[in-house]
């Protein structure tokens, strides 16, 4: 009996019509080598046609709602609401320049993406520790698509939870709360670890030139905000690491992290939000930290206090 060979993994390099950074070009030209690490290093078959999309921090938001254009995890009910939210975002400006790449497989037509931010001053031994880390993302999204459909609707289901129950409700934080801490520290923690157990072999040269300018006074306010947001949902990351610190990270064995178990608490409230998805009728409701000053000063008092007492090692 004949079995069917993988397909063989191909590549094609979207650059919008603009001229990549010498580093990023350098990096690209990498990829079948670092997609075979990826492989190698998972024990996982990578294979496919992969469109790896060359944005910019200007335009990574958009770029990234292209990727899922058509996807039908996205009623479109709720695309255009989907839509304002994410250009709702008092804190960013509406540049990503911490976010360097980002992993999809698209539902609907089975293309996989990956999004890599050209951010100006990056080595292209960065570039490729993004590139290797999104390529393990697709590896799983491959090898574990019924997980990979749960993130994406638990996603979806925390925006129409915000909208519908409120940005603090039992809803919200719950779904938050099992994206984060039972799928996402799986997917980010398996490829967080194998960047900390191959980056300084693989890409050692992973400096970051010319040195970030010192932000002004107001920026410097916003980006303690931004990380004091990020502290209270968790670090799916760092957490993920720690938890194959004394895991294997490699199939066979990795695979069983894949299958996650949900409470019943948290299947009885994402059958109620998906309820509400079904019903169509979701309001837009603005985000808790609205543009309006005094919100925002209040929200800097909070995480400088917070701030504080994690400088003093204090819960």
């Amino acid at each position: 009996m004949k079995t069917s060979s993988p397909t063989p993994i191909t590549f094609t390099i979207d650059r919008q019509n603009r001229a990549p950074s010498a580093q990023m070009e350098e990096a690209l030209k990498d990829l079948p080598h670092i997609a075979q690490l990826a492989s190698k290093d998972t024990s996982w078959p990578i294979q496919g046609h992969i469109q790896i999309k060359v944005s910019t921090p200007q335009t990574m938001l958009t770029d990234m709602r292209k990727a899922h254009e058509g996807d039908p995890r996205i009623p479109g009910k709720f695309n255009q609401i989907k839509v304002k939210i994410a250009h709702f975002k008092p804190f960013s400006s509406g540049k990503f320049k911490e976010v360097h790449g980002l992993a999809h497989r698209n539902q609907a037509t089975n293309q996989n993406f990956i999004v890599i931010n050209d951010i100006k001053g990056l080595s292209a031994d960065v570039i490729k520790h993004s590139l290797y880390h999104e390529l393990i993302h697709i590896g799983q999204f491959q090898n574990h698509p019924d997980s990979y459909k749960e993130i994406q609707k638990l996603g979806i289901l925390h925006l129409v939870s915000n909208n519908v129950f409120g940005h603090n409700s039992t809803e919200s934080n719950t779904i938050l709360n099992t994206l984060n801490k039972k799928y996402l520290k799986i997917f980010e923690g398996q490829a967080t670890r194998l960047n900390e157990i191959h980056d300084n072999h693989y890409f050692p040269n992973q400096s970051i030139q010319p040195a970030e300018k010192k932000p002004n006074f107001i920026s410097a306010k916003i980006n303690l905000v931004n990380r004091f947001e990020k502290n209270k949902l968790g670090n799916p990351h760092k957490e993920g690491a720690a938890f194959f610190a004394d895991k294997s990270v490699v199939a066979p064995d990795v695979n069983r992290h894949f299958i996650i178990q949900l409470s019943d608490e948290e299947q009885a409230i994402i059958s109620k939000v998906e309820k509400k998805l079904d019903e169509g009728k979701i309001p837009f409701r603005a985000p808790d930290i609205s543009l309006n000053p005094f919100s925002i000063i209040s929200k800097v008092h909070e995480a400088e206090k917070a701030h504080t007492r994690m400088d003093l090692g204090l819960k």
